[in-house]
């Protein structure tokens, strides 16, 4: 009954001021979490929609009925416009988490990036670019061959082939998920409209 709605309600109140006093903790050591941030905004604009949807549940027919001892309607009714604003929404929370996640957690973009903005870096430019297309190109030949060589079946069934069975699958799955990605930075801006 209300229980389970305000015990989460109370969760996501418990996780959203731990998130608080977690990036806070960051900002204040000066580090500027780029990543963190807008997945942060993303998950406790999700958790408010949350939040939000169970106190009208408990409220029930006083929660729709507008007037000034309703203090969730105007609340309720606002939900699409923070996650329209604070990146709740498909498009950016796909742009912005994933692509920002790829930037910064792959081997050699930031390098790249970093070069650029040297300046007259050439060099270091050179560098970077053939690193981040040899990856390319290994994340490639990883993909075709973990796709040719992964385990078909699950062997005789007992524990060790189990797993053995479903390694294989994940390690094929991460490879392709890594070919993807790389694509996805040949895509470039285009990545924007293709979604």
């Amino acid at each position: 009954g209300v229980q389970e709605h305000l015990a989460r309600v109370a969760g996501n109140a418990y996780v959203a001021m731990a998130t608080q006093h977690f990036v806070n903790a960051m900002l204040n050591q000066h580090e500027q979490p780029a990543v963190l941030s807008a997945a942060t905004k993303l998950k406790l604009t999700g958790a408010m929609r949350e939040v939000v949807n169970d106190g009208m549940d408990v409220l029930g027919g006083a929660g729709i009925c507008q007037g000034p001892a309703n203090f969730m309607g105007v609340g309720y009714s606002q939900i699409p416009i923070a996650i329209t604003v604070e990146g709740a929404n498909t498009l950016t929370r796909s742009l912005i988490v994933f692509g920002q996640g790829l930037n910064r957690s792959h081997p050699h973009v930031l390098d790249l990036v970093k070069s650029v903005h040297a300046g007259d870096d050439v060099q270091g430019f050179r560098t970077h670019a053939l690193r981040l297309v040899g990856h390319a190109a290994t994340n490639a030949a990883r993909s075709a061959a973990l796709g040719v060589a992964r385990r078909r079946g699950r062997g005789s069934g007992s524990a060790a082939d189990v797993i053995a069975y479903h390694e294989s699958q994940l390690n094929r799955l991460a490879a392709n998920f890594a070919l993807l990605s790389d694509a996805t930075l040949a895509m470039g801006g285009k990545l924007k409209f293709a979604e």
